[in-house]
């Protein structure tokens, strides 16, 4: 019972965490992506191939996180 219940606590976790960090993600992504088309894109996404579109923007996000953190370590140190 107790592996169960520690399953089912680390599934929970792992859940909410994936839903924050790719909310998270999209969220700056969407800014990104927003600024540099000028509004453009990105589209809401639409039907089954919606999910790899989530994905795109989240990976731009991701990467504006990154490129904003390596920035911010080059100019304070």
């Amino acid at each position: 019972m107790d592996i169960f219940a520690g399953l089912i606590g680390w599934l929970f976790r792992a859940l909410v965490v994936e839903m924050l960090v790719y909310t998270l993600l999209y969220g700056i992504g969407w800014l990104v992506l927003k600024a540099l088309t000028l509004g453009r894109h990105p589209q809401r996404p639409r039907g089954v191939g919606g999910w790899l579109e989530v994905e795109l923007v989240a990976l731009v996000g991701l990467l504006a996180v990154v490129v904003a953190a390596v920035a911010f370590v080059r100019l304070a140190g």
